[in-house]
C-alpha cells in the first residue's frame, strides 16, 4: 500500500513538471505571438488566438488524460485491496472450518467413549416406561374388575 502512495505521489510531480514545461513553452510561443501582434496586427491577432486556443486545447487534453490515469490507478489500487481482503478472508474461513472440524471430531470421540452410559442410561428409562405401564394397566384392569359388577 506504501508503494502505491509513493507511485501516485512520483506520479503527481512528473504531471505537475510537465505541465510547467509546456506552461513555460507556451508562455513563450504567446509572447513570440504578442510581439508578432505588434509587427503585423491583423494577422497578428488571429495566428496569436490560435495559437491560444491550441494551447489551451492541448492542456486540457493532457489534463484530462492525467485525470484518467490517476483514477485508473485508485480503481487498480482498490481492487488490490479488495483482491487481498478476500484472500485474507479465505485462509481465515479455512482456519475456522479446519477448527470446526476438529472439535466436532473430539465431541464425536467423546460420545463414542459416553455411548454404553447413553445405551445404558437410554435401557433403564425404557424399562421404567414399560414397568409404568404395565403398573397402570395392571391397575385399570383391577379398577375395572372391581366395579364392573
Amino acid at each position: 500500500m506504501l508503494v502505491l502512495l509513493f507511485d501516485v505521489i512520483f506520479f503527481f510531480f512528473s504531471t505537475l513538471s510537465i505541465i510547467l514545461a509546456r506552461l513555460i513553452v507556451s508562455s513563450v510561443f504567446l509572447v513570440v505571438q504578442v510581439i508578432q501582434l505588434f509587427k503585423v496586427p491583423g494577422e497578428a491577432i488571429q495566428g496569436g488566438l490560435e495559437q491560444l486556443a491550441e494551447i489551451i486545447k492541448v492542456c486540457f487534453e493532457f489534463v484530462f488524460d492525467i485525470v484518467k490515469e490517476i483514477i485508473a490507478s485508485i480503481i487498480s489500487a482498490i481492487f488490490e485491496h479488495l483482491k487481498e481482503a478476500a484472500k485474507e478472508s479465505a485462509a481465515e474461513m479455512v482456519s475456522t472450518v479446519f477448527d470446526l472440524m476438529k472439535n466436532t471430531r473430539t465431541s464425536l470421540d467423546d460420545l463414542l467413549n459416553d455411548l454404553p452410559e447413553i445405551a445404558e442410561g437410554f435401557s433403564g428409562m425404557i424399562q421404567t416406561v414399560i414397568t409404568n405401564l404395565w403398573e397402570s394397566y395392571k391397575d385399570v384392569i383391577k379398577y375395572l374388575l372391581e366395579n364392573a359388577n
